[in-house]
């Protein structure tokens, strides 16, 4: 026992000298996981950490509480919850983290770089942290169309979401996803009409989401169209849309939703890890390690995700068990 209690003060000092070494005369802050993401995978990892032993530091960056607060309509697929939003989910994951003991930090991390067995995160603010494990918890980002129009008329007709008290005549969702088929039934109790375009010829959501999509009658959906341009003066005006026969036609609208899916948020390590033609982050075996030593993911920015906050929670949970193992071979060496 003495020579254990030994080794974990030998490994101790050189970890302090390190930081030291890296960062003499900056300000700098050490901990055990670095957990860079504040959602459902983010927050259910830093609370296993705690129960661990180990001291993790959730980077909430410029999206505290992940994309789940963005769901105003009921979750319907969390464990032991029948009618909260996902901002009041994620306030109670924040909550139980903020009384275990989970450091925050609302730094912006910029860049990650190991150094001697060591990771140095460096934030927005000119803050450096140094870390025995990441844990990416990043998410995903939605994805916008592309076309014409879309950049010009963003943020004056075009975007991802509606305003909580806006009312419009018609709008417009563009996706065949549950993400927009979620946002198209939201839309109804703000617009007069809804017009849902999607690409394929089918929807692709949850069918419980799909028969209540059919069962609102000022909800119609157009399948096999694409928007091909954004027309509008000083805001959006119309939407210019092709069919699957070739044909263009144009719908008057003054406001649309993009719904057209999302892209994991990897850049931050896609220098250190292997990811996929998507930019999802690759585990190379059944766990959330990622292909650097040290290095973890978790919930929507890795391979195969499911897209589900409640998934993202356990692996996020799983990334703190992988993360104690790592620390713990660690000073077992």
């Amino acid at each position: 026992m003495l020579i254990i209690k030994n080794t974990l003060i030998c490994l101790s000092l050189l970890f302090s000298s390190v930081v030291h070494a890296a960062f003499e005369g900056q300000s700098s802050t050490s901990v055990d996981i670095a957990i860079i993401g504040s959602g459902p995978a983010g927050l259910g990892c830093g609370i296993v950490a705690v129960k661990k032993g180990l001291r993790p530091l959730i980077f909430t960056g410029g999206a505290p509480g992940g994309t789940i607060i963005y769901k105003s309509a009921e979750v319907k697929n969390w464990p032991g919850v029948k009618n909260k939003t996902g901002k009041e989910i994620t306030d109670e994951l924040q909550e139980h983290a903020r009384h275990v003991g989970v450091g925050f930090s609302s730094d912006y991390i910029t860049d990650i770089s190991s150094h001697d067995g060591v990771f140095i995160l460096k934030s927005a603010s000119g803050t450096s942290f140094v870390a025995k494990t990441v844990v990416v918890a990043t998410g995903s980002s939605a994805q916008r169309l592309g076309v014409p129009g879309e950049s010009t008329f963003w943020g004056k007709g075009v975007a991802f979401r509606l305003g909580r008290e806006e009312r419009y005549k018609r709008v417009v969702v563009i996706g065949s996803g549950d993400d927009a088929v979620e946002k198209a039934l939201r839309a109804a109790s703000q617009a007069e009409e809804v017009i849902l375009l999607a690409r394929g010829n089918s929807l692709k959501a949850h069918p419980e989401s799909i028969v209540e999509l059919s069962n609102t009658p000022h909800i119609n959906v157009h399948y096999g169209t694409s928007v091909t341009e954004f027309q509008g003066t000083t805001s959006l005006e119309a939407l210019k849309v092709r069919d699957s026969a070739g044909l263009s036609f144009k719908i008057d609208a003054s406001m649309c939703l993009v719904a057209i899916g999302s892209k994991p948020q990897s850049d931050l390590v896609a220098h250190l890890v292997m990811c996929a033609a998507d930019g999802s982050i690759i585990m190379p075996d059944r766990s959330q390690a990622t292909t650097y030593k040290g290095i973890f993911a978790a919930g929507d920015v890795c391979e195969g995700s499911y897209g589900q906050s409640f998934t993202a929670a356990a692996d996020g949970m799983r990334a703190a068990y992988d993360a104690a193992h790592y620390i713990q071979a660690l000073h077992a060496t």
